[in-house]
């Protein structure tokens, strides 16, 4: 099953839209989707006297060119040449020694309509409407001659697999699933605005789908009422192979059904949807049943010849939406739970677009219609075209609108003098005891009053989604606009804003409705408030859900958890070796007093610095940590204030008591000792903190103990004085140079996320790791791996972490790929057969002569490329490609063979892991980018080098 679909939870309707025009066309799967065939035109070089051509008086051939002679108009034929209708065809000539008059071209049904009245080189794309060979027609007169003709087939041939960390086409807002190593947590990993992956990149969560097995239809799971599903060739929606025929299986006269169960909550918005193209019928039905909903039995039909929902029932909202150009539309409903249980996902098969909700009709016993891609969820999207419900711009009397005031006093009036807008404002005054709690305006839920404008047509449906949004102003006093709501009740929010100055707010409320009400009411707070403003510009709207970003089940190794963060970045988190950053009380102490001390803000606004205290001892004086270091380079860091004393110190060392000292009321560091060390000192806002941290370059073992002092206590014995200190927040140990602070508690942070799924930007089979020890890495301690300055994934060849990609349908007995790797390594191989040692792709060795640089992966026409030129062919040397291939580098290799392969895959030779011979020929190095043809890429192999050049800058 391919995984391309594995996708969540949407952005915005902008950042998941498709692409159009030029956006598009950027794309590199747009740019090199199509392929041209063989020629079609005999002698369209003019060398061979008039072979292939068939010519009226006045034209002829010589000296390598078609000629045309004064004389009467007339036709050059192409003698033969198979024109087949609908086929699309490029056309090029030269027109040369142009003289004068005009010359026209006629080809596959297009008579006579493009002319040609110069010297240059002429192209034309041609779909052909007729079988009509290619002619040349020339006026009355005219001379000149034709040159290098010829005539192609255009065919669609888009590259098999496409793997990149850069967009290359449109069938998916992801670019890869990846799992972070500290929690084993899944994410989604969206392209960013500049169409790669970045630090910025959104996240989504990879259990949205509810439903168990959503591409599986075959599955048990599903339960077929009086209909079978069957697997199916046609192209799915994203463009592999996977999609499902879904029919009838006998005439009887009875309902066809498709139905999953999955667990809901009350007051809760549910959305299913499915992807459907008709077959011999064209009408499905959806229905969300089992358990109460708001508005009833729900269901709705969709037409898939028409594209449109024909009709629904019960409170629901149906929505259908055209997927690609092949007839495949996302059909869904949504609706809102009034209880709790499991319920039930239908799909089911008429014949009628006014089919009543689960009805029966009969059939024939094997009509039917494709489905794929099911999808169950909490609705958490919803259309960025809202439903309005109402308006108020209070240009009449507001005395239908009630205030009420809690323990105060509280007014109402339209305010003509100076209204924020039109004619007329509504003027909102709070006043009198302070124990005034809450003053709320509202409509009262029986109001009849046409200008009972707080009021909604209907009343609100638990678990929906509304917004409410107005222009307020302050005119006197204060107030404090806690929030809006249905019905009557206290509910204050955590955006409320206190109005102030003389500028007008735009106040925006998105709520979910908790109780059915025609009400809304508008809140403030009267306690600690007390003031006038003016309220007009009130619009409260419906917001329509729709489906999220598919995703398939079940997922590869996700742990089922899920997560907050929003981007790639915070997502994994950086790296700290220490755990208890923050809890120096889990520390080891030496004649110190280490005190929690909320009076004092840390750096980052919160309050949960610590003060280190010396003790009336002569000793040494410090918290101390055990990590595991060893000689490779690192970086001690914690974030330091002055306190009564106004140095600190800072123990890294190989040897010894050797560290830094730091100057907290200067900002400098005051001293560093020890072989390997550097220091650095940077302030950290304006309440006098400073981040101070100790490099050591790991020319040598490090000894396992860092610690964190007044004065120089780490570094020696210091007489001390009882509560005298300094403050200390956020310890961190990093490798190589200091990053941006990660917290821990109990377990460190290694800053790792791995692959877990490459998707295929063609839409076909994913590059996929599911074992956690052998995925490559996205991120690696709390940095996203890069090649040069494009993103790239590192694959590692030491135990445990042995990194592989497998991918599948890569089967071609003509493979022209393309790869941006970068590697150091000494020896290694790419691509290999899965499990299989004598098929592998190109071996590079230092200082090896053999010849045997590949096997079974082409004959004498295989070539290997490098940043443009020819590294060699079949016969080339295992150094020769070694010395090629180092480095970062645009590889590619030209007419491969892997026909007669099962699983591809790069990373491992072989078995890899499983066979320790094999181990040491395992690809160690990055990658950005693979693609890979099967077919032909010769004639543009240039234009495919430039624009991979262009994006990634590597030659």
């Amino acid at each position: 099953m391919t995984l391309t679909r594995q996708l969540t939870k949407s952005l915005t309707r902008s950042l998941t839209r498709k692409l159009t025009g030029e956006e598009l066309n950027r794309l590199f799967l747009e740019k090199f989707k199509f392929t041209l065939g063989s020629e079609l035109v005999v002698n369209g070089d003019f060398s061979h006297a008039s072979n292939g051509w068939s010519l009226d008086s006045n034209w002829s051939i010589g000296s390598g060119t078609l000629n045309r002679a004064a004389g009467a108009a007339n036709f050059a034929n192409v003698s033969s040449m198979v024109v087949t209708i609908g086929k699309t065809y490029d056309v090029n000539f030269d027109i040369v020694n142009y003289s004068t008059g005009t010359n026209f071209l006629s080809f596959g049904g297009d008579y006579l309509t493009k002319s040609q009245t110069s010297n240059g080189s002429y192209s034309f794309r041609i779909t052909a409407t007729s079988t009509q060979k290619l002619q040349f027609y020339s006026v009355t007169n005219a001379v000149f001659s034709i040159d290098n003709v010829s005539v192609k087939e255009v065919t669609k041939q888009a590259p098999v697999a496409a793997f990149s960390l850069r967009k290359l086409g449109d069938v998916s807002p992801y670019a890869a699933r990846i799992r972070r190593s500290s929690d084993n947590t899944e994410a989604q990993v969206m392209f960013d605005a500049s169409d790669r992956v970045s630090e910025s990149s959104v996240v989504r969560n990879t259990s949205q789908n509810l439903i168990p097995f959503s591409e599986s239809f075959s599955n048990s799971d599903w339960t077929k009422i009086n209909a079978a599903v069957t697997t199916s060739t046609i192209t799915d929606p994203f463009g592999g192979t996977n999609a499902y025929k879904y029919a009838e299986i006998n005439t009887a006269n009875n309902n066809k059904l498709l139905i999953d169960t999955f667990a809901v909550s009350s007051g809760k918005s549910y959305s299913l949807s499915i992807y459907a193209k008709k077959g011999e019928l064209d009408v499905i039905q959806l229905i969300l049943g089992s358990v109460t909903y708001a508005g009833g039995n729900n269901h709705a039909n969709f037409n898939l010849t028409s594209g449109t929902v024909t009709a629904t029932g019960g409170g629901c909202v149906a929505k259908i939406e055209e997927v690609g150009t092949e007839g495949w539309y996302r059909c869904s409903i949504s609706d809102v739970t009034s209880a709790s249980g499991n319920t039930e996902a239908v799909i089911g098969l008429y014949n009628s677009s006014s089919a009543g909700r689960a009805s029966t009709y009969s059939g024939n016993g094997t009509d039917g219609v494709y489905i794929f891609g099911c999808q169950s969820e909490e609705t958490v999207t919803y259309s960025s075209t809202y439903e309005t419900l109402n308006t108020a711009n209070f240009e009449t009397d507001v005395a239908v609108l009630l205030a009420q005031p809690v323990g105060g006093t509280t007014t109402l009036t339209r305010e003509t003098s100076n209204p924020l807008t039109g004619s007329g404002s509504l003027l909102f005054t709070t006043s009198g005891s302070t124990n005034a709690s809450y003053p709320r305006i509202y409509a009262a839920s029986n109001g009849t009053s046409a200008d009972d404008t707080l009021r909604i047509p209907a009343a609100a449906r638990v678990g929906e989604t509304y917004r409410v949004t107005m222009t307020t102003k302050l005119v006197s006093g204060s107030v404090k606009l806690l929030t809006v709501g249905f019905g009557d009740t206290d509910n204050v929010s955590s955006d409320a804003v206190v109005l102030s100055g003389t500028q007008t707010h735009t106040f925006e409320k998105t709520l979910t409705a908790v109780t059915s009400s025609k009400a809304t009411f508008i809140g403030f707070d009267g306690k600690n408030h007390q003031g006038s403003c003016l309220i007009d510009s009130i619009k409260i709207e419906k917001l329509p859900p729709i489906p999220s970003e598919y995703i398939s089940t079940p997922v590869v190794s996700n742990d089922g958890l899920t997560f907050t963060e929003s981007t790639l970045d915070t997502f994994v988190g950086g790296e700290n070796k220490l755990t208890y950053s923050e809890q120096f009380s889990s520390w080891g102490a030496y004649n110190v007093v280490r005190t929690a001390d909320n009076s004092v803000t840390d750096p980052f606004g919160g309050t949960s610095a610590y003060k280190l205290n010396e003790t009336a001892v002569t000793d040494f004086q410090f918290v101390d940590f055990q990590p595991v270091m060893g000689a490779s380079p690192h970086t001690f860091s914690a974030y330091l204030k002055s306190g009564e004393r106004t140095t600190a110190s800072l123990l890294l060392t190989q040897a010894g008591n050797v560290g830094a000292i730091f100057d907290l009321s200067a900002g400098t560091v005051s001293s560093v000792t020890g072989t390997g060390n550097t220091a650095a000192i940077e302030a950290v806002g304006s309440d006098g903190w400073f981040r101070c941290s100790i490099t050591n370059n790991g020319s040598a073992d490090l000894s396992n103990n860092i610690r964190i002092s007044p004065r120089n206590g780490s570094l020696s014995s210091i007489t001390g004085e009882a509560n005298k200190g300094i403050y200390i927040f956020g310890a961190q140990l990093n490798t190589d140079s200091l990053k941006k602070y990660q917290k821990t508690s109990g377990s460190v942070r290694d800053g790792n996320a791995s692959v877990v799924v490459l998707y295929n930007q063609t839409g076909g089979e994913d590059a996929i790791q599911s074992t956690t020890d052998y995925q490559p890495f996205l991120y690696k301690a709390g940095l996203l791996v890069r090649s040069g300055t494009s993103p790239a994934i590192e694959f590692l060849q030491t135990s445990p972490s042995y990194s592989n990609l497998e991918m599948n349908g890569i089967n071609a007995d003509r493979l022209d790929a393309w790869f941006v790797a970068d590697t150091s390594s000494t020896q290694y191989i790419y691509p290999s057969a899965h499990d299989n040692g004598n098929r592998h792709g190109w071996i590079g060795q230092d200082g090896n002569s053999n010849v045997q640089a590949h096997l079974d992966y082409g004959g004498e026409p295989v070539r290997l490329y490098a940043n443009g030129t020819l590294v060699g062919g079949y016969d080339i040397t295992r150094d020769a490609v070694h010395a090629g291939l180092n480095g970062r580098k645009l590889v590619h290799h030209q007419d491969a063979d892997t026909a007669d392969w099962s699983t591809i895959q790069v990373g491992w030779y072989g078995n890899g892991a499983a066979v320790s011979s094999h181990i040491p020929w395992n690809y160690e190095g990055k990658m950005s980018e693979m693609v890979f043809f099967d077919s032909n890429q010769s004639s543009n192999k240039t234009a495919i080098e430039q624009d991979i050049n262009d994006f990634h800058n590597i030659y």
